[in-house]
């Protein structure tokens, strides 16, 4: 019985492990979506500013309408982005609500910068903390302890059996018949008994019994051994995984970074007639891919390390 309630326990603390999980990835998704809302609202100011210079130009005769015409769509075009950008926050923050559990009409403001440190990990440290820590390793542990203690019961209806009862009784009767007065009688009385009982023959039920449990032990056994094997293949996959998101968020933050600067140069020459206006609007579509993937590589980043955390069983402890 002590064992099943640790099992259940076990269960119980997986399942918070998951919604931690769940709500820590929540609350960086509503990071992510702000900062994407960011991006576009800079985008979208540059295009609305370039309307404004090619109306300004046509007005002075230096602009045609066909230049006017497309700085317009590059600017609807942003403003809708930007619109479905704002949707995307708010079903962010929706999913983050029903997650914590909060009515959604609740309001909260998200304090932390939507950024990541670059940690470094050892596999050999992951790996033995997991292996020591992991809830759903530990379960099958304790569910193995389970099907020993079935065994040992099964083997122990091989042996005979003494039962030992005790108890008494009290008893308090009153009777009365008309016209005379009540007599109560009352009574005790104790006993002791034992029973001594064996199986002689129940048709081999007692040893398949006893097969079953060791077969079912022996399922454990092998369960606990699969379930290593998978622990550490997701942990290998998750760590290389983390080392090549790391990678891909330095190439994303020089990409951004270039882009970046690209953009102001663009815009300067883009006013003094050194380029044209697809020129610009394809160096600013090139500005928010980069910066679109920067973001996604900062929440990828977040994400593995998140599950590295859940592997190792720290997800709870560290977060």
């Amino acid at each position: 019985l002590e064992a099943l309630q640790e099992y259940s326990e076990g269960n119980g603390a997986l399942v918070v492990e998951n919604t931690v999980q769940s709500i820590i990835l929540a609350y960086y998704n509503v990071l992510l979506q702000e900062e994407k809302l960011k991006v576009l609202d800079e985008v979208k100011s540059l295009s609305r500013d370039r309307f404004r210079y090619e109306e300004t130009r046509k007005q002075f005769g230096t602009a045609v309408t066909f230049d006017v015409l497309q700085a317009s769509d590059a600017y609807l075009s942003d403003s809708v982005n930007y619109l479905q950008q704002e949707l995307n926050v708010q079903n962010a923050t929706l999913l983050l609500k029903l997650s914590m559990s909060l009515d959604e009409s609740t309001g909260f403001r998200l304090t932390d910068n939507f950024s990541v440190d670059l940690n470094t990990y050892d596999i050999d440290t992951l790996k033995s903390r997991m292996l020591s820590n992991n809830r759903v390793l530990m379960n099958q542990y304790i569910n193995q302890r389970i099907l020993e203690n079935s065994t040992a019961l099964a083997r122990s209806q091989v042996y005979p059996g003494l039962y030992f009862g005790a108890g008494a009784d009290y008893s308090n009767n009153r009777l009365k018949y008309e016209g005379q007065s009540a007599s109560n009688n009352y009574s005790f009385g104790y006993y002791a008994n034992f029973t001594l009982s064996f199986n002689i023959y129940n048709g081999g039920a007692t040893k398949r019994a006893i097969q079953n449990a060791f077969i079912n032990e022996d399922i454990g056994l092998i369960t606990i051994s699969e379930v290593r094997k998978t622990l550490i293949n997701q942990l290998l996959t998750q760590y290389d995984l983390y080392k090549i998101r790391k990678n891909l968020l330095s190439v994303a933050d020089a990409s951004r970074e270039s882009t970046g600067l690209n953009l102001k140069m663009a815009e300067e020459k883009f006013k003094s007639c050194a380029i044209n206006s697809f020129n610009f609007r394809d160096i600013q579509l090139r500005y928010i891919n980069s910066s679109i993937r920067r973001l996604e590589a900062i929440f990828d980043l977040i994400d593995t390390e998140t599950e590295l955390l859940r592997l190792t069983g720290g997800i709870v402890s560290e977060q």
